[in-house]
């Protein structure tokens, strides 16, 4: 990169996503280029979760941003664990439960599991979607008792 490698280290190190994107386009102009400013965001993060001379937490932190929206990320593998426990992941869900096992209360069970099943093959899988769609047929269920 020869005169604005310092600078794109600076970059690296602030997550300047713009001064990266024009010092990538001048300098690196015969390589692919970012076509938009979410392209050269993913493309500095992963930068970043490959740069050795950054401290650990910012490489593990676009590591988290990656991982978090589905992209590969380039930290090397013994890294990984470390830096799941400095950024956890993350997990949302529902839960049904029943106390016991009558006849209403298994039937309420199986009718809020079918609607979860639902939800995912329809690619609903936002949990307070799922959790409204489980109680309303819950609610529909104990009123037909």
């Amino acid at each position: 990169m020869g005169k604005h490698s310092a600078v794109m280290l600076e970059c690296l190190d602030t997550a300047d996503v713009s001064k990266a994107w024009e010092i990538w386009a001048s300098e690196m102009a015969h390589l692919p280029q970012a076509l938009t400013y979410a392209e050269a965001e993913q493309t500095l993060h992963y930068a970043r979760t490959d740069c050795r001379s950054l401290r650990f937490w910012k490489r593990a932190y676009s590591h988290a941003w990656l991982t978090e929206r589905g992209l590969p990320s380039g930290l090397p593998d013994d890294l990984r664990p470390l830096a799941h426990r400095l950024y956890p992941r993350v997990a949302e869900g529902v839960g049904i439960a029943t106390y016991t096992r009558t006849p209403k209360a298994l039937e309420v069970r199986g009718a809020m599991e079918a609607a979860v099943m639902e939800c995912f093959e329809d690619k609903k899988t936002s949990p307070d979607f799922i959790r409204a769609r489980m109680f309303e047929v819950r609610d529909r269920i104990l009123k037909k008792w």
